[in-house]
């Protein structure tokens, strides 16, 4: 999930959920275009982890197609309760997408089965990141792409997100990718608040 999930207090949950899905965040954060730019394919089969309500799940679902799969993972009950509800009774989407009421740690996933690992707004929140960089790699195939989208440190300038106490910077990320044993192969625009990482595993 994203934008400091372990604030307790933070806004209603539900208002919560409802702002992170909303369209007008697309006017900051364009899922399409950003899910475009890694280069998703038809019958990929993707881990968007820490999905909160879906805003990335559902434009996975539609550039995967039928023939793909996306594992929607969140450790919390409310958020994935709200993404079943934006699927309801779309059987297109319910085949599509796998909703996972897990720790992103701990998925459950098979082994070696997903092409694409995506992480947005969620590495800063994990406490035991070794533990899920151990996971990424489990679920991961061979040649999985692993993405980090996060948020930019403000420099002082007003915006969006968490406090720049608790954010991993773009240059931080990099160097903690490597030590885990993945390499930066590029980097994408994913918004004026955000960077995003397209990585393999080394």
């Amino acid at each position: 999930m994203h934008e400091n999930r372990k604030n307790e207090s933070r806004q209603n949950i539900d208002e919560w959920l409802s702002n992170l899905a909303s369209e007008s965040r697309k006017e900051w954060q364009n899922p399409e275009e950003i899910l475009k730019s890694i280069g998703i394919s038809k019958g990929m089969k993707i881990a968007d982890l820490g999905c909160g309500p879906g805003f990335f799940t559902l434009e996975m679902a539609r550039l995967t197609g039928e023939d793909g799969v996306v594992y929607a993972v969140d450790m919390e009950k409310k958020a994935i309760e709200y993404l079943k509800g934006r699927i309801g009774a779309d059987r297109r989407l319910r085949k599509i997408i796998k909703a996972v009421n897990s720790d992103v740690s701990d998925t459950g996933i098979p082994d070696d089965s997903v092409d694409l690992v995506f992480f947005a707004n969620v590495l800063h929140d994990i406490e035991d990141k070794d533990l899920f960089f151990e996971e990424i790699k489990r679920i991961g195939r061979k040649d999985a792409v692993f993405v980090d989208v996060d948020w930019e440190k403000s420099d002082g300038k007003p915006r969006r997100g968490p406090p720049d106490s608790i954010i991993i910077s773009k240059n931080e990320a990099k160097d903690f990718l490597e030590r885990k044993g993945f390499r930066t192969e590029r980097e994408i625009y994913a918004g004026p608040h955000h960077y995003g990482l397209v990585c393999r595993i080394l």
